[in-house]
């Protein structure tokens, strides 16, 4: 929880944003804390994110499977690819469900990626994971040949798709209307 509370500190916090053109921002709350309390406590509990942190992660189980299906069924030859090298979907990913993907990812990227989380619930999450793993594919072959598969899926797929598309983060965000 404190990754996500940490990113919301960073992310909401007036000082990121003197320099902006935006008016919205002239006029911001200095006391930004309090906001980011009753954001995360949205997150927890209208958002049901709270079930992700109990006693044997059962949300994060359930989000992992849900995961594991959707690459199978997005990616076949990835997910073969996987699965050859006895890649554990729990021990990759569950990082990047603990933090929302927000907990080593750029501050552009974390803005975004919490506007639409909060729109669309954890399914972003599955969309832009889906969607970097497209992005990175060949990356990910070559990391399931060296055996660094772990490293890569859980340090440093969300940077490397960050990288390719910073100039153009739509491409890295799926639409609304994706069923990724």
């Amino acid at each position: 929880m404190n990754y996500v509370v940490g990113k919301l500190l960073i992310i909401l916090n007036p000082e990121n944003f003197y320099n902006s053109d935006l008016e919205y921002f002239e006029n911001y709350d200095r006391e930004f804390e309090e906001k980011v309390f009753w954001i995360f406590l949205h997150i927890a509990e209208t958002k049901n994110c709270r079930q992700i942190y109990k006693n044997n992660f059962p949300k994060m189980h359930e989000m992992i499977t849900a995961l594991n299906g959707r690459i199978k069924h997005k990616i076949p030859d990835l997910h073969e690819a996987l699965e050859n090298n006895e890649m554990d979907a729990f021990n990759c990913f569950h990082s990047m469900f603990i933090c929302l993907l927000l907990d080593s990812s750029p501050t552009a990227f974390s803005k975004r990626l919490l506007d639409l989380f909060l729109i669309e619930d954890e399914k972003i999450l599955f969309k832009v994971i889906i969607r970097a793993m497209l992005i990175c594919k060949k990356e990910i072959l070559v990391a399931c040949e060296n055996e660094k598969i772990y490293k890569f899926l859980k340090h440093e797929l969300i940077q490397k798709a960050y990288d390719k598309h910073k100039r153009n983060l739509y491409l890295l965000f799926p639409g609304s209307e994706s069923s990724d």
